[in-house]
């Protein structure tokens, strides 16, 4: 309970500075929902997988923080293909500076996890967001996002490799490009 009640500390705490937004993923699988998990299965240990592929998510935006819901993704393999997909990323931003003009470069580690139905397959993923931003009242970001990890289903187990690029745009929250926080002590 203590662990929860840390969680929601966190991305409640800068929520003066929160926004909220969506991102697209594009990966070698191209749209998640349009065949971004092939590769798992068939007994492979390796699998080079669309992971940074997904359909428009929901954001959430509180500096330094990103949290990122597939629920269109989730919503669209559940009507049109009855599947059931349940994902999400997590980036936290602890690098960057200017790129000059209004554009600021970002540093964002994270992970990601899904959670796919039948068969059931887990598939978590360390990943790294590194681009650019624009931010004002309206924010836009560009990103290479690399990504490895695991995957564990009824049958079959093993690593997965890929990522894409991603395109974000939001609303309210103002990303100040180099670790959010950190960047708060450098103003003063």
């Amino acid at each position: 309970m203590r662990t929860l009640t840390a969680m929601l500390a966190l991305v409640l705490a800068p929520a003066a500075q929160a926004g909220v937004g969506t991102s697209v993923g594009l990966g070698p699988g191209g749209f998640g929902g349009f065949g971004g998990f092939g590769g798992f299965g068939g007994g492979q240990n390796f699998a080079f997988a669309g992971t940074g592929s997904f359909l428009p998510s929901f954001d959430y935006r509180a500096d330094p923080l990103v949290l990122q819901f597939h629920v269109l993704e989730f919503a669209w393999l559940a009507l049109e293909a009855q599947e059931i997909v349940i994902g999400g990323n997590f980036y936290y931003e602890v690098g960057g500076g200017s790129l000059g003009g209004a554009w600021q470069g970002v540093i964002q580690p994270g992970a990601g996890v899904d959670l796919l139905g039948d068969p059931f397959t887990l598939v978590a993923t360390a990943e790294a967001r590194v681009g650019a931003e624009m931010a004002g009242s309206m924010g836009l970001g560009v990103y290479v996002v690399p990504a490895f990890g695991v995957y564990v289903g009824e049958n079959d187990s093993g690593f997965v490799a890929g990522g894409g690029l991603q395109i974000s745009t939001w609303f309210g929250a103002v990303s100040r490009g180099g670790g959010g926080a950190a960047n708060d002590e450098a103003a003063k």
